[in-house]
């Protein structure tokens, strides 16, 4: 059961993380807002306008990439106070251990991480897809109307390909269906377009080609426009680097599974995604846990060096996330590895920290 004591340091924890993360989010705010001030201007927007239609959006993804430093911050701060007023010092006199002084810092990362665990998951994947569409408009963002040679299972016999898709007309370019049975080619259907009918949630097939072979004679007729039911949708052709920063834990999950059973490739970005975002909550508790061993020490230079560890490390930790998803899938290792890789190694640190620390 907390006691006082705990419930004190915890709201200590609490206060000094959300006013690190008011007080940076701010400053990075207004530095944004003025390097990208001339785009609002020319676009004709207000203030008000680039608060709630933008910046609403852009602060929770930006608090989620720097939440680490936050955490890092309040933490340090927190415990060095703590030390440099001799207060760890009059706790473990008291009778208690380290891991005991720390359960509130602990019980405090929970919390911080799955605030950030809600927000990664749920929350910050829908506000992406208003920010992107902002600074699609008016910032000059990515295009991701346009997909490149894709192939799609349709079924386990049945294969198609695209060389180009348009998103914003729901348009395929050069399009083939071919048909196996026995592994032999039997049906081939190839035509220069097809459109996606959003109202009858058929394609428009113009004129097309269909060559059928039988016992080695090819025969090959030709049509004109037709609306038919295809097993293949829209989102099946978005082949789009990125766009999985817009999906929810779930939708990730569902993902994966469609690419992998439609041969869409590109699966292992959407895998690496889930597991990164399932992964940082646990950060959040293992760097909170760092950044109280760095700082709980009383020192006479104060806490200056203990920042300057802190934001080493939490660079390291960035390094290691980008190194680990990067390399794990080319060495073929376990995708969950290269998310979870840094977690393993700061938990090693963790225990050097805490055997170095004066008891």
């Amino acid at each position: 059961m907390l006691k006082k004591l705990d419930i004190y340091m915890l709201k200590k924890y609490i206060a000094a993380f959300f006013f690190v993360m008011l007080l940076l989010t701010l400053v990075i705010c207004v530095v944004d807002y003025a390097e990208k001030s001339d785009d609002f201007n020319d676009a004709g927007l207000s203030l008000l306008d680039v608060l709630k239609d933008y910046y609403l959006y852009y602060i929770p993804f930006l608090a989620n990439i720097i939440s680490p430093l936050f955490v890092f911050i309040s933490t340090i701060y927190v415990a060095n106070r703590l030390a440099s007023h001799t207060e760890i010092i009059a706790m473990l006199s008291s009778g208690m251990n380290m891991w005991r002084i720390m359960v509130p810092f602990v019980l405090g990362g929970v919390l911080v991480g799955s605030l950030i665990f809600y927000g990664v998951g749920w929350v910050i994947p829908k506000a992406n897809i208003k920010r992107l569409e902002f600074e699609t408009k008016y910032l000059d963002g990515l295009d991701y109307s346009v997909g490149d040679d894709i192939h799609v299972n349709v079924n386990d016999t049945t294969y198609a390909y695209v060389q180009t898709y348009r998103h914003t007309s729901g348009t395929a370019y050069h399009f083939t269906l071919e048909q196996f049975k026995d592994k032999q080619l039997v049906r081939k259907l190839s035509t220069h377009r097809i459109d996606w009918d959003s109202v009858t949630s058929k394609w428009k097939l113009h004129p097309y080609w269909e060559r059928t072979y039988d016992n080695g004679k090819e025969t090959l007729k030709k049509y004109a426009k037709k609306d038919t039911l295809i097993n293949l949708f829209p989102v099946d052709f978005q082949n789009v680097t990125g766009d999985q920063i817009y999906m929810t834990l779930g939708e990730l999950k569902k993902e994966v599974k469609r690419r992998k059973d439609r041969s869409l490739g590109m699966w292992e970005d959407y895998e690496i995604e889930y597991h990164v975002r399932t992964a940082y909550p646990m950060a959040i508790i293992i760097l909170t846990v760092m950044g109280f061993l760095v700082a709980a020490r009383k020192t006479r230079n104060g806490s200056a060096g203990s920042l300057v560890v802190g934001f080493a490390l939490a660079f390291i930790y960035y390094v290691l996330l980008q190194l680990g998803t990067g390399v794990v899938g080319g060495m073929g290792l376990p995708l969950w590895l290269g998310a979870w890789m840094p977690n393993f190694i700061f938990v090693f640190v963790n225990v050097l920290l805490y055997r170095n620390i004066p008891k």
